[in-house]
């Protein structure tokens, strides 16, 4: 047994831990452990006694499942830039096109050019919409994360969401 084990054990009652193990046959296991002084009528030390379990099942679920939790977080992370870069990308065109389109109705003589101008203000606007809704998804999960670490009355999320 290692010293610092025995060290723990004669300190308090027991001393538990868990870590990698290497068998005698060179198989690593997750074991769970605990280290007893052995004492006579006395109080004074006579040995220790060691129970190892092997937990290595539940450590690999475990380091699973905060595997994949880790690519779960990669993968929004990556949804919400990609979501955000979108966004920005086509707000950039958007603000020329609308104002070629006031430009076009300043010009004399574009009756005949109204009914498209309509269309393409209409077009625009949707397109304007959409980016504006990918840009604030982003300020909302924000705001819910936030909400989520503490406790927020709905005031302060509206703050968070818009900030």
């Amino acid at each position: 047994m290692p010293a610092f084990e025995l060290e723990e054990a004669l300190k308090s009652p027991r001393d538990e831990d868990e870590r990698w193990h290497v068998r005698r046959d060179g198989i690593r296991i997750w074991v769970s452990g605990s280290v007893t002084a052995l004492r006579n009528e006395q109080g004074k030390v006579v040995g220790f006694f060691k129970v190892v379990r092997d937990c290595t099942g539940k450590q690999s679920y475990i380091e699973g499942l905060e595997n994949r939790r880790h690519e779960v977080a990669s993968s929004t992370t990556y949804k919400e830039v990609t979501v955000t870069t979108l966004a920005h990308e086509l707000r950039n065109p958007l603000t020329p096109l609308f104002h070629a389109v006031q430009l076009i109705r300043l010009s004399p003589s574009t009756q005949h050019l109204e009914q498209p101008l309509k269309i393409i203000d209409r077009q625009l606007e949707a397109l304007r919409r959409l980016v504006d809704a990918a840009a604030a998804c982003r300020f909302l999960k924000r705001a819910i994360g936030f909400c989520r670490d503490k406790a927020v009355r709905p005031s302060e999320a509206a703050g968070v969401a818009t900030g």
